[in-house]
Formats: C-alpha cells, structure tokens, sequence
C-alpha cells in the first residue's frame, strides 16, 4: 500500500505494510498501524541499506490499496459496448 503524505509530493509517498488494525466501537476499521522504511534519496531503488522499520498509525482513508493484476485478467478482452451505450457516454463527458 501507499502512505499518502500531504507534505510530500505524490511520487515521493511511502509503500507500507498493515501491521496491526484498531477498529471502533461499531466495528469499522478506521485506524491502522502501517510499518515501512524510512529510505534515504541517494539510495538505489531496491538497496537495502540497513534502515530499520518505523511504525505509524494512520486513518485509512490516508491509505492507498495496490491491488496485483492476476495472469488471467491480462488475456480476457476488455468488453465491448454497443453504440448506444458509446452515444451515452459521450454525451456525459462533454
């Protein structure tokens, strides 16, 4: 997952792990524990310079899912639409 940081820009936004979850009194999971590495700039992408895990917690909807594609949904065709359908669209995004 993405940790999304307003003081950093997007492609600077951390990638975490849940480690722990707090839900409320109704159930719902609004808090969460994330743990990452605090890596330094000069380092190379995929270089493991020793840094230690930091834990933090975080409001979920501060959280971004990455969901992996599977093997299968990259051989299935994206589904067709008629041409009514194309009309209505198009008459939406002008």
């Amino acid at each position: 997952m993405l940790i999304q940081d307003s003081n950093v820009v997007r492609g600077e936004w951390k990638m975490g792990l849940v480690t722990a979850v707090d839900p409320s009194d109704d159930g719902k999971v609004r808090r969460v524990t994330v743990s990452y590495k605090n890596y330094r700039k000069d380092d190379a992408a995929g270089h493991y310079s020793g840094a230690k895990y930091i834990n933090v917690e975080r409001a979920v909807h501060r959280l971004i899912v990455l969901v992996p594609v599977d093997e299968e949904d990259k051989e299935t065709p994206p589904p067709q639409i008629s041409q009514a359908e194309a009309g209505v669209f198009r008459a939406y995004s002008a």
